[in-house]
């Protein structure tokens, strides 16, 4: 189970080892922080959209959602939802 961390993989592109690029990301615990992180927020790997070209998001959860992503100066919110409820 992913709780409290997220996989990220970028399917599209392969490393310098011509492997998947893929990582975890945890939340920096709160002792951990440095002065104006934002706890909750922080992470130790953060991901990095590629620019110029398209971006594809598959999300998938064997739990509830919730995270927030900041793009640029956008803030996107990912809710989880219950199956066949709107």
């Amino acid at each position: 189970m992913h709780q409290w961390y997220w996989s990220y993989s970028y399917p599209d592109f392969l490393g310098s080892n011509e492997e998947l690029i893929e990582f975890d990301s945890y939340i920096v615990p709160t002792s951990d922080l440095e002065v104006g992180s934002l706890r909750l927020l922080e992470v130790d790997n953060r991901v990095i959209l590629p620019e110029l070209t398209h971006t594809r998001f598959v999300i998938t959860s064997g739990d509830v959602i919730h995270k927030k992503v900041r793009i640029g100066s956008s803030l996107i919110v990912f809710k989880s939802q219950i199956p066949g409820k709107p």
